[in-house]
């Protein structure tokens, strides 16, 4: 086998999933992952459709983030009230901060534009835009798949514990009946059914002892409780 053939391989980015080098294509695969077992995730996760082709990615409007020099008269006329950077304080604490200083120093929204300034109007329409094409590329797919015949849903091994996948756009379609991105349905099957059922446990509160149930998350397997008697909720 080639290292192109490598199920952790990215040919678009030329990149190893697993080393995070750039290894020669047409070398032969001699590295330690080669009889690693391939995960169910990676075995499923060959959508038909790409989601997100044709969508510009998200612009940062930054004026340095790190990549250019700011020139003063950049900011002539700005204010720090208009930079992104620019926030009121949580919990309804008074004044307002600066999102990359220390938090209990005081700025003043009318005063003058530092050369950190992130024009927030302009990322505002930025996003904007990102979030237009982001739904063009919906309506797109939903006027194509959601007039197709249901199909089963992918119950898949990923990164953070088990999780739903639609097999036509490989996303997550934050729904068992029908997938919020392409439109895909899906069929109630048993084991779909057996996803959106509730898996309880007995539990006692430790707090005052009252006995109830927890909901255990088929996803990762983490345990909620909350106490009916003392409110104690828990999660583990």
């Amino acid at each position: 086998m080639k290292c192109k053939d490598c199920v952790y391989y990215d040919g678009a980015s030329e990149w190893c999933g697993k080393k995070l080098d750039s290894p020669d294509p047409e070398l032969e695969r001699d590295c330690e992952w080669y009889d690693e077992p391939v995960s169910p995730y990676y075995a499923t996760c060959k959508p038909e459709v790409d989601f997100r082709a044709g969508v510009p990615q998200r612009r940062s409007v930054m004026l340095n983030g790190g990549r250019e020099f700011v020139y003063p008269e950049d900011i002539i006329g700005k204010k720090c009230g208009e930079c992104e950077r620019c926030r009121k304080r949580d919990n309804g604490e008074p004044g307002w901060h600066c999102s990359i200083r220390p938090y209990d120093l005081d700025i003043d929204p009318d005063g003058r534009a530092c050369v950190d300034y992130w024009d927030r109007a302009e990322q505002e329409a930025a996003d904007a835009e990102h979030d237009a094409a982001f739904e063009r590329r919906r309506e797109e797919l939903w006027a194509i798949y959601s007039k197709r015949e249901p199909v089963k849903m992918l119950i898949v091994d990923g990164y953070y514990g088990r999780e739903i996948q639609c097999p036509v756009c490989g996303e997550m379609p934050y729904s068992t009946e029908q997938c919020n991105w392409c439109g895909q349905r899906f069929i109630q099957d048993a084991e779909t059914v057996e996803w959106c059922t509730p898996l309880t446990v007995d539990m006692v509160c430790p707090n005052c002892g009252e006995p109830g149930k927890a909901v255990v998350a088929r996803r990762n397997g983490h345990k909620h409780f909350s106490c009916a008697k003392c409110g104690c909720r828990i999660m583990e």
